[in-house]
């Protein structure tokens, strides 16, 4: 089985496009789309256990980014019950 390790960086929240309260990238370690400001992320660190979904992502386009509107609570959308 293949390991698949990709960094993973976090928009500056500074930079972060209207009504978006958070944005995350996945890339290959050390390749940044031409696409992407390196000065709008911060890398975060290394993601060693991507989803399915992200794993293809990073395949077919070279990264994955992922983004988190306002009208969802983030603090209720991450907090669940132990045996979930």
């Amino acid at each position: 089985m293949t390991s698949h390790v990709y960094d993973y960086y976090r928009m500056k929240s500074h930079c972060l496009p209207a009504g978006i309260q958070y944005a995350g990238l996945y890339i290959k370690p050390g390749q940044v789309p031409l696409h992407i400001m390196p000065d709008e992320w911060t890398l975060v660190g290394s993601a060693h256990h991507p989803s399915p979904l992200t794993i293809a992502d990073v395949e077919t386009h070279g990264y994955c980014e992922r983004q988190l509107p306002l009208w969802i609570d983030a603090k209720r959308f991450y907090s669940r019950p132990a045996n979930f």
